[in-house]
């Protein structure tokens, strides 16, 4: 069994979440939408969870993924039907004024897409409720504190993240982490919740169901938890699967020794429920960079252990990392680190795995291994500047998270299909752009060309937008944040900076008064 850190990351977000565990189920919070593919209508779009407790914050669409253009908002983005999980995120801040104490809130909700889990969704849907509904009342509570505290010195507000992390989602089960934290008054609190659905019936699951056994199976992890850490095991732990194992997390209330410990299915196997296996039918499972997996390919009778190996001093970069999968090695060179890997099984029983390299500085390089045979053959050649962004996943289609550079240094979104051959084809019309914090305004400072409603224009000097999309080529879509109007305009690139944008032949930074994140 072996120990790990966690890091709760969503795409590039890299906010840092190490805290102590607790089983207590605590609350979400939400606001500006950021829609994704099952977003039905406009007013959908721009909805508020909890907008009747704001005190001047903004309702800013994101143009839908795949859309041909931000103003078709009902539009659907064609996806296919294979299963996928979709998480849609909100934001919402009390005020929009970034020098004045604001509660800045993401809350993420989760469906899952297809039939067969038309079940399992019902009895998500209720989890979800209980979050939403949690998470209106923190926000009220939240806008209190803030405007009594709001003429402090030392007082910067509250920045509350609630984020879904699928460990695993097949045609047997589907397990979901959520993490709650909570910064600002000077203190940081997060509590961690588990589900397991089994998706035939949609009911949730406990530990001991996993299994064939119930009691000897809980002693079994007791015995495992107690040897790793040297603590009994509580009557209500949190936990959840991933292509690694059953992850139980443990800590203390002092969240910079949190950390989860990985009981590998083939630790238990003969104490496990077949269905508990991951993989064993066609849906995608994460497992933290280094950790051990044992999957079953092809119609292999036993399990081909698959695993990441960090070669050369960790203290020097690049190093190498060596992939191994059974007896077979296949090296990736120049790495600083490696970040989650996601495993594929295909209708047709392949097996792919997705890794993704860290390059420093917030670059990333993805491969993917075609692994059915017990090898590592890699499919195609390597792309750079993309990770897997988790909200929306599948056997088919992967949603990743990339750094580009619109007007200053933003994340966006990119829908690509996992072929049935394991290539990747980036199939995105419209990248949205998730928006992080109110450091993404733009402030006009000199007159801007666009098109607005339909129509050129200009926008005038003190005019406050934000950039919510793109082409990736020349177009860029935005939101005036005082009226909610959508617009666009379009740019070049500079020949030799990439990441220097013009408009009508005048550089981006002389039409803003700072860009976000640039540089």
């Amino acid at each position: 069994m072996k120990k790990k850190t966690m890091a709760l990351l969503l795409g590039m977000t890299l906010l840092v979440t190490g805290c102590g565990a607790s089983s207590s189920r605590s609350a979400a919070s939400s606001g500006t939408d950021i829609p994704v593919k099952s977003v039905s209508s406009e007013a959908e779009m721009s909805s508020s969870l909890s907008g009747e407790n704001a005190s001047g914050g903004n309702k800013t669409s994101i143009p839908v993924k795949g859309l041909e253009n931000t103003t078709k908002g009902q539009q659907e983005s064609g996806a296919g039907e294979d299963d996928a999980v979709l998480t849609h995120m909100t934001l919402q801040s009390v005020e929009d004024d970034v020098n004045v104490p604001t509660v800045n809130m993401e809350y993420y909700d989760m469906e899952f897409r297809g039939d067969r889990y038309a079940k399992a969704n019902l009895t998500l849907r209720r989890w979800m409720q209980e979050r939403e509904s949690a998470a209106k009342q923190e926000y009220a509570d939240l806008s209190d504190k803030v405007e009594k505290e709001k003429d402090r010195d030392d007082f910067y507000g509250y920045f509350a993240r609630h984020n879904l992390l699928t460990g695993r989602a097949d045609e047997k089960m589907i397990s979901v982490l959520a993490s709650d934290t909570l910064y600002g008054g000077g203190a940081f609190t997060c509590n961690y919740e588990g589900r397991t659905y089994d998706v035939e019936s949609g009911n949730e699951v406990s530990l001991a169901e996993l299994g064939k056994d119930p009691d000897t199976f809980v002693e079994k992890l007791k015995m495992a938890y107690k040897d790793r850490t040297g603590e009994g095991f509580w009557d209500d732990p949190v936990w959840y699967l991933d292509a690694a194992g059953i992850e139980l997390l443990c800590g203390t209330d002092n969240y910079l020794s949190e950390d989860m410990i990985t009981v590998p299915y083939n630790e238990v196997v003969e104490l496990l429920n077949t269905d508990a296996l991951p993989l064993r039918t066609p849906g995608i499972a994460c497992a933290g960079a280094y950790n051990r997996t044992f999957l079953y390919l092809q119609d292999n009778e036993e399990p081909t252990e698959v695993w990441l190996e960090q070669v050369g001093d960790e203290e020097y970069y690049p190093q190498k990392i060596t992939l191994h999968v059974g007896g077979n090695t296949s090296d990736i060179p120049d790495t600083v680190d490696m970040a989650d890997n996601y495993f594929v099984r295909k209708d047709d029983g392949k097996m792919f795995m997705l890794t993704t390299c860290n390059l420093g500085s917030d670059d990333f390089r993805m491969s993917v291994y075609d692994i059915t045979n017990g090898s590592a053959e890699k499919i195609g050649e390597s792309i750079d500047n993309i990770i897997v962004d988790g909200s929306c996943l599948s056997k088919n289609e992967i949603t990743m998270a990339m750094s580009v550079d619109l007007f200053g240094t933003y994340t966006a979104l990119a829908d690509y299909m996992l072929n049935d051959d394991g290539s990747l084809t980036d199939t995105t019309n419209i990248y949205p752009i998730r928006i992080y914090s109110n450091y993404q305004k733009l402030t006009v400072t000199k007159d801007l060309p666009v098109i607005l409603n339909g129509e050129e224009t200009t926008l005038s000097p003190g005019t406050v937008i934000r950039i919510t999309g793109t082409d990736n080529t020349k177009t860029m879509y935005f939101s005036v944040l005082d009226t909610g109007e959508n617009g666009e305009f379009t740019f070049t690139s500079d020949e030799e900076n990439e990441w220097i944008k013009y408009v009508d032949g005048i550089r981006d930074e002389d039409y803003f008064e700072m860009l976000p994140f640039a540089g």
